[in-house]
């Protein structure tokens, strides 16, 4: 079985500011609220566990890889991975310097962009960690998803050959 993983693309400058920003938030905040008392607690602490609380929910859903096997490319999240079967890819590009418009469903700036995202007026699926240099995938069912692998060119020729034996 041939399997190949492919790192995430470094962090662009949105996802260090709302990564490293709330982190240091996370991480500072939690042992202060744990020194304070009474209304302090009340007061701050609330809004620090609830912060924590998202922070980590985030983390458990964030894409961390992409693994292209034999029968298809999977998106590898601590909890919940996305597979998409090489029968329902119709196309991939790379698309550069990708633009979201609205964010419909998502979150964009802790740890990545991920979600559902309006670009070119068309809602489309992002599970990247940088914008410059994406992976367009068009699928079967008119979905588009964009990911941001470290070596586009590398990735695309991986999932091109697993795209060229199945239409044999």
């Amino acid at each position: 079985m041939d399997i190949k993983v492919f790192e995430m693309a470094p962090y662009d400058l949105v996802i260090k500011i709302g990564t490293y920003g709330l982190s240091a938030l996370f991480f500072l905040g939690v042992p202060g609220c744990m020194m304070m008392q009474g209304e302090e607690f009340r007061e701050v602490g609330w809004v620090t566990l609830v912060i924590s609380g998202l922070w980590l929910l985030v983390y458990l859903f964030v894409p961390l890889k992409y693994i292209v096997s034999s029968n298809q490319l999977v998106i590898k999240r601590l909890v919940c991975s996305i597979a998409l079967p090489y029968e329902k890819i119709a196309s991939l590009e790379i698309a550069d310097n990708v633009k979201p418009e609205v964010k419909v469903f998502a979150n964009a700036g802790l740890f990545c962009y991920a979600g559902l995202v309006l670009i070119d007026n068309e809602i489309v699926r992002i599970y990247a960690t940088n914008l410059k240099r994406m992976i367009r995938i068009k699928t079967t069912d008119a979905k588009t998803w964009y990911i941001s692998p470290a070596d586009p060119d590398r990735f695309v020729a991986a999932v091109n050959e697993h795209l060229c034996e199945k239409k044999r």
